[in-house]
């Protein structure tokens, strides 16, 4: 009997870390970033390494941010939607290359598609920490004024795109 104590309090940590993942959106509700200003930062642009960018580059218009690496398997899932998007609505999409080379990258986009209007490169994840991403993918909803309203966390796929992110973006445009 004893020995089950040990068995028996790591399936409740298994059932609890399970009821946590499922339960999803967590993030969205606990993002402390929401309503903030799209943070600061200089970094250079994937296919010109002597082009510097920075914030102003998400003011203006309604942007979609997109965290992307070529490592990451949810990426290359999600990547067909953002071209969809990207070929279909009258949106900037902004692509957020982290954790890669820039020939991995590049080379990535002319393989799959590049949906993006700009591709801000960030090897070593200055930008995605400021933003406080947790890993990729990730999809910001950036308003005309520069400021974060929405963040989703995980793939864009239809129904997130249909019910989530495509809605919010209309109601901005409507304001």
């Amino acid at each position: 009997m004893r020995g089950l104590i040990p068995l028996l309090a790591f399936l409740a940590l298994i059932v609890l870390l399970a009821v946590s993942i499922l339960r999803g959106n967590s993030d969205q509700l606990s993002y402390k970033f929401l309503n903030e200003p799209f943070p600061e930062f200089e970094l250079t642009e994937l296919y010109d390494e002597t082009r510097s960018v920075d914030q102003a580059l998400i003011r203006g218009e309604i942007t979609l941010v997109n965290i992307f690496g070529t490592w990451c398997t949810p990426c290359k899932a999600e990547h067909p939607k953002l071209v969809e998007i990207g070929e279909t609505e009258n949106l900037r999409l902004v692509g957020l290359n982290w954790r890669d080379t820039r020939d991995r990258a590049k080379s990535w986009l002319a393989q799959l598609g590049d949906p993006y209007d700009f591709v801000i490169y960030d090897r070593m994840g200055e930008l995605v920490i400021a933003m406080g991403a947790t890993g990729a993918p990730e999809t910001y909803v950036i308003d005309a004024q520069g400021i974060i309203r929405y963040k989703h966390v995980g793939m864009v796929t239809d129904q997130v795109w249909a019910e989530t992110l495509q809605p919010l973006i209309r109601q901005l445009e409507s304001e």
